[in-house]
């Protein structure tokens, strides 16, 4: 019986060791500024700044959240997409028709969040959709997914995250302005990022099972060392 104490304590010691994993990742963004090229076919983000990252306490990114606006915030997220593959016109439909008006990205750009809170950490991934989407007089929102991307915690390993990512963003409801250039501007009111959270690491998972192994070898020799032999 003292052996499988010893066990359970075993268990329970090496399981403390692994991150702890909450549901769902998601990282907050407010401000910054949507920007489309000249001839309004691509759309790039600027200036967003990280307010809130919740999900990543068990690889030492502590959950937090700041009041906005909030200056540096905790980090930066950027994107720019690919070219249009559909919408016309593309980037800034107008008149009060226009409400619901889609146009849609091919798949490729590039999504990047930074923080230097906690461990810090680089999420990078490119788009496999991205949409476009005029959803009242002066406010659009920008909707994509992300596959097969990756997230770097502090100094290790990136970490794939094979699952769908969601991003989705919404400008402010005073319209756009053209540029000089014929590109046009929008501002971001903010949105967020969400995947689920990555899971413990093969490696952990061989590590404990060896270890197991092995102190259950340690019992059964403890065990028979201590077994009384026949006539004493």
């Amino acid at each position: 019986m003292k052996n499988f104490r010893y066990i359970a304590f075993a268990v329970c010691f090496v399981f403390a060791q692994l991150p702890l994993h909450a549901d769902t990742v998601t990282f907050s963004d407010t401000s910054g500024t949507f920007t489309s090229n000249a001839t309004k076919t691509k759309l790039n983000l600027t200036g967003s700044g990280l307010y809130a990252i919740s999900g990543l306490a068990g690889f030492g990114i502590p959950n937090n959240s700041l009041v906005t606006p909030c200056g540096a915030c905790l980090g930066t997220v950027t994107l720019t997409t690919n070219t249009l593959a559909t919408g016309s016109p593309p980037i800034n439909p107008t008149g009060l028709g226009s409400v619901g008006t889609m146009a849609t990205f091919n798949p490729g750009g590039t999504f990047t969040v930074t923080s230097t809170y906690g461990a810090g950490l680089v999420f990078t991934g490119s788009f496999a959709t991205a949409s476009w989407t005029k959803v009242s007089a002066g406010t659009w929102q920008f909707t994509g997914s992300i596959m097969n991307s990756m997230l770097t915690i502090g100094k290790g390993s990136p970490i794939p995250i094979p699952t769908a990512v969601t991003v989705q963003l919404t400008t402010t409801s005073s319209g756009f302005t053209t540029n000089g250039n014929g590109s046009v501007s929008f501002s971001n009111s903010g949105g967020y990022t969400d995947f689920p959270a990555p899971v413990v690491e093969p490696n952990s998972l061989i590590l404990l099972g060896s270890g197991l192994g092995i102190i259950g070898a340690l019992g059964r020799r403890r065990a028979f060392r201590r077994k009384p032999t026949s006539g004493s």
